[in-house]
């Protein structure tokens, strides 16, 4: 596809117009954790956390797993988009990012959705979880979540369960050069993320979408 730099800017006032549009439909839940991540320069994007809900809804998601935290608009959306008896399980190596999680999620007091919130080692988390206990796992943050992921996600969902890997040009990452976009970034994240990318694409046991929300989007659905 040839682009030239009119069609760029015209792209990036579109992505702009949707990420602004999606914001004014935030709910209070939603602003009020955007607030509390004012001060950061995180990525915050409205679109994907409405993404985000909407499959959980299409797939009728009970039980989701979070491996790192994004913005933390992940954690109302899916708290009100999950069914009666649903359970989130949120795994991330950083006490901040769990503290933050398990305050968010207080504060939503629902009253369908419990949450277990974790801050451990990743991997050693995941090792002890239940075979096939899972309808959506998503992913964001450090690069080892990625990898993790990509070693257990077929052991942890369901068939037909559903992978959402955030941030997977690897921009919001502190040492990003460009990103997977850009060969000559090899920081952690990109590396990582390029080879997690090529492997589920190429695997026949999920049917997988590459994505251009906010900073690119994998899903992936498994076939057991």
């Amino acid at each position: 596809m040839h682009m030239n730099s009119s069609t760029y800017s015209h792209i990036a006032q579109a992505w702009q117009f949707i990420e602004e549009t999606s914001m004014s439909a935030d709910t209070a839940d939603i602003q009020s954790v955007r607030a509390q991540i004012a001060h950061k320069s995180t990525v915050v994007s409205s679109s994907l956390a409405a993404f985000i809900g909407m499959q959980a809804q299409l797939i009728q998601a009970r039980n989701v797993l979070i491996i790192g935290l994004d913005s933390g608009i992940e954690i109302p959306v899916l708290t009100h988009g999950l069914g009666e008896a649903s359970q989130l399980t949120v795994v991330t190596p950083s006490a901040d990012d769990a503290q933050r999680t398990r305050s968010i999620f207080d504060s939503l007091r629902s009253p369908h959705t419990r949450m277990r919130c974790v801050s451990t080692d990743v991997k050693t988390f995941l090792h002890r979880l239940n075979a096939h206990d899972y309808d959506m796992i998503v992913v964001s943050s450090e690069a080892e979540n990625y990898a993790v992921a990509r070693d257990e996600v077929a052991r942890l969902l369901r068939d037909g369960g559903m992978l959402i890997l955030t941030d997977v040009m690897a921009l919001t990452d502190e040492k990003s050069e460009g990103g997977v976009p850009n060969p000559a970034d090899r920081h952690d994240k990109a590396v990582v993320l390029r080879s997690v990318i090529d492997e589920l694409m190429h695997d026949e046991m999920y049917t997988t979408a590459l994505l251009s929300i906010a900073t690119g989007v994998l899903m992936a659905i498994v076939h057991q």
